[in-house]
């Protein structure tokens, strides 16, 4: 409609583009006046929610709608007095305003044509590494050359068949380390030759073919390498070259800021005494054993985020067909300079899918000093979720897929979701006025209020019973201790089967994968192997890192699901299952590596239930 098929005058293409910034003015001026006549706590202002009325007055077809955030940080400088009153030295307060999120059908579709098209480029990148430089052809009247050509063929064609069967390998295999190394002295010699080559070049003392002769054997080992090797071996040969490395250059850039510092300091007390100067020494080489903590204070408030997933179902305007060619209109020619009209808009997306997350805070607080021990406390809420099949009338049970209920107050807002989140990292077994102990992490199920304790609230006795085997580790330094807490409310969900099947077609749009027809077969043996790899694999995600312990806890109100499906003309086909309120409890240690996991109801019939932790305390209100 932008684009011409025949050349146009100044005048008309400023006239065109006017009427459309003064459509586009009007569509905003609207949208913004009825914004304002229905506030957020108007009742109808749910029908002018995302799409249902912005696509048939808006100008553009948004994927993010129009929304903006305030920030307020304050940071506070370093000095006696913040060391002494122990303030945080950042402080951060952002309000999300509500943010509305369309994605439909077209845009899927390109997505997925997008990924895939990066997915086939990187698989045949990735073939084409080992893919070598001359053809067989070329050196059959060489039987020198022939050999280690035709060698290098087959590696790149067994090459090919394990990227494209996904094969897998074992990850630093001896042989590929000492490949690797090879490689890289081999790359690193013939960059240096290259410069040497070059410099006797510049001096006379060398013939400008030797040089080529390198730069084309530096070129061709290029083709086999990725960017990222070819940086860090050439960064590799400047070390080796130059006689310094990368933590050189780190020491002496901390010396010339440490320098910096002391001078700007004694700019600062210019005039003072020798005595003066000598106390001020003292002082600071008495503080500089335990550096100013690294304190920090952020809350995230996000009133609400809605998602809308549509179906679009024709093309986005509709406009006048342009006449035919001459030829069918008999020799006649209709002016270039008429303008092609605008019919009415039509609505070309179709609300299928809608989510809605409301009063949603994240706040976060961390203490301490990386060379000592440093101290972090999350906690995230969650007021409301909901999922709605938009296709459903109001009246419907499919039209509400899921939700959840809230189970407590806080502040006077419901929350059907609580978080909590804390780590505790402990270099120095020192302690001074200040530090925070172990006890504060340990009951993540208080939130942020625990960042009050000080070395005066050691654990109890209960609160290293809910540890288990990590009650004897407490003390150790060096670790990171998680400690997680997660509350959900009674989750609801409904799945209409022909819905979701439609839902996983739309996901599919798009997507294209290239097509060949290499099926991996594998022995019994290498399939054992395999799944006794995978299980390595899983055990050590599960235990985490030898310098990691954990401990996490889940407490789920209860679940009521429900499938439906066709069954003929006349009934339909229901599965339904409930869960009863349940608690669940991992405990995990990295060295020694150790997991136990454990779940029980927390209601059961004739039965008083105790739980091992207490209960969720947020300000009932």
């Amino acid at each position: 409609q932008h684009f011409a098929r025949q050349p146009v005058s100044g005048m008309e293409v400023f006239k065109h583009f006017h009427r459309l910034n003064l459509r586009e003015t009007f569509s905003a001026c609207v949208v913004e006046k009825l914004l304002e006549v229905y506030p957020q706590e108007h009742k109808k202002r749910q029908l002018l929610e995302g799409p249902n009325f912005r696509e048939r007055l808006d100008f553009h077809q948004y994927l993010v709608f129009p929304a903006g955030f305030s920030a307020h940080v304050i940071a506070n400088r370093t000095n006696e007095a913040s060391r002494h009153q122990k303030v945080p030295l950042r402080d951060a307060d952002v309000v999300i305003y509500p943010l509305e999120v369309a994605l439909d059908t077209e845009q899927v579709r390109s997505l997925n044509g997008l990924m895939s098209y990066v997915k086939n480029f990187q698989i045949k990148d990735e073939i084409s590494w080992s893919r070598p430089s001359q053809s067989i052809h070329s050196v059959m009247q060489h039987p020198t050359r022939r050999t280690p050509v035709i060698a290098a063929w087959w590696k790149h064609a067994c090459k090919a068949a394990q990227i494209i069967c996904k094969i897998p390998k074992r990850d630093f295999h001896a042989e590929d380390v000492r490949e690797r190394k090879l490689i890289q002295e081999q790359y690193i010699a013939l960059l240096m030759q290259a410069k040497e080559s070059k410099t006797n070049e510049q001096a006379g003392r060398a013939p400008q073919s030797a040089t080529e002769a390198i730069v084309t054997q530096l070129r061709n080992l290029e083709m086999s390498l990725s960017l990222k090797d070819i940086v860090s071996f050439r960064m590799l040969a400047k070390d080796r070259q130059d006689g310094t490395t990368v933590q050189d250059l780190r020491a002496q850039e901390a010396a010339g800021q440490k320098q910096e510092e002391d001078e700007a300091e004694d700019e600062e007390h210019y005039g003072e005494t020798e005595e003066q100067k000598e106390i001020r020494l003292k002082n600071k080489a008495t503080h500089s054993q335990r550096p100013m903590p690294n304190t920090m204070q952020v809350k995230v408030h996000w009133p609400s985020f809605q998602f809308f997933f549509l179906a679009s179902t024709d093309g986005f305007w509709n406009t006048k067909a342009d006449a035919p060619d001459d030829a069918a209109q008999g020799g006649q020619t209709k002016p270039s300079h008429v303008p092609r009209t605008r019919l009415k808009r039509s609505i070309v997306r179709q609300p299928v899918l809608s989510a809605r997350m409301a009063n949603m805070r994240v706040e976060a607080i961390q203490k301490g000093h990386n060379a000592h021990r440093i101290v972090r406390w999350a906690e995230v809420t969650m007021g409301s979720m909901s999922v709605v099949n938009c296709n459903a009338q109001k009246h419907q049970p499919s039209r509400h897929i899921m939700s959840m209920k809230p189970f407590v107050k806080k502040n006077g807002a419901p929350v059907c979701f609580f978080a909590g989140v804390n780590t505790f990292e402990m270099h120095d077994a020192t302690v001074e006025a200040g530090d925070t102990p172990m006890a504060s992490i340990l009951e993540p199920w208080e939130g942020l209020a625990s960042h009050t304790r000080d070395v005066f609230s050691p654990e109890t006795p209960a609160m290293l019973s809910q540890l288990g085997f990590l009650k004897d580790h407490v003390k150790d330094t060096g670790k990171l201790m998680i400690c997680a807490f997660t509350r959900v409310g009674e989750v609801r969900a409904v799945d209409w089967v022909p819905f979701r099947r439609r839902m996983m077609h739309f996901k599919d749009l798009g997507k294209k994968d290239l097509g060949y027809t290499l099926i991996r077969r594998p022995s019994q043996q290498a399939i054992d192997r395999e799944v006794l790899v995978k299980l390595q694999r899983k055990v050590e995600k599960l235990v985490g890192k030898s310098n990691m312990n954990g401990c996490f806890e889940s407490v789920v109100e209860g679940v009521q699901a429900c499938t439906v499906d066709e069954y003929n003309s006349m009934h339909v086909l229901t599965k339904q299952a409930q869960l009863a309120p349940l608690r669940c409890k991992a405990i995990r240690s990295g060295q020694p590596q150790a997991f136990q996991f454990q779940w029980h109801n927390l209601q059961r019939p004739n039965a008083v239930v105790t739980s091992s932790a207490p209960p969720l305390h947020m300000g009932t209100s």
